[in-house]
């Protein structure tokens, strides 16, 4: 007996099958079958609207600024000695630049559209500093960065919600 990966698309009809097939004996097992319409939607049909959030800007912080802030912090705590220390600052900038696309469009009710704008450009550029200097192996202009997106976090958090966002420590 022995097992096969299988992959097969098919045309038109968007059908497809992904699975593994046991071969012997006579018998032949596909785990999965799926179909999927691989025809576009219509002009008439397609939104031209961000994505409207999912969870609230608190559940957003706790699901992936927090982690984020926590791996970065992490990653800051002292210069990095190989390739994969720089690379996870390199990566955590580029996590904070966009995840400022994510809060871009959890814009609160209170705060309007061009201060909402404000910040979140403000920290996407502090995330691209970050990632760049990550890039670039150079730790004093990475901890520059880091600093500049606590700041950015923290003016954010003093703006929209000072009674109950925390105040970020480098």
């Amino acid at each position: 007996m022995r097992f096969r990966f299988v992959s097969l698309w098919g045309c038109g009809v968007g059908l497809f099958v992904v699975g593994v097939m046991c071969v012997g004996r006579g018998q032949v097992e596909v785990s999965g079958v799926a179909a999927a319409a691989d025809t576009p939607k219509s002009a008439e049909h397609q939104s031209t609207e961000m994505p409207k959030p999912v969870v609230g800007v608190h559940e957003l912080m706790e699901l992936f600024n927090r982690p984020l802030y926590v791996q970065m912090k992490a990653a800051m705590a002292e210069m990095p000695n190989d390739d994969k220390g720089w690379s996870d600052i390199e990566h955590r900038g580029w996590q904070v630049a966009e995840v400022a696309n994510l809060v871009a469009i959890h814009r609160k009710q209170d705060v309007s559209e061009a201060s909402w704008s404000e910040l979140t450009e403000n920290l996407q550029q502090a995330g691209v500093h970050l990632a760049e200097a990550g890039k670039a192996k150079d730790f004093a202009r990475a901890q520059s960065a880091y600093r500049g997106v606590v700041q950015r976090c923290n003016i954010c958090h003093r703006q929209v919600a000072p009674d109950e966002a925390p105040v970020l420590k480098p």
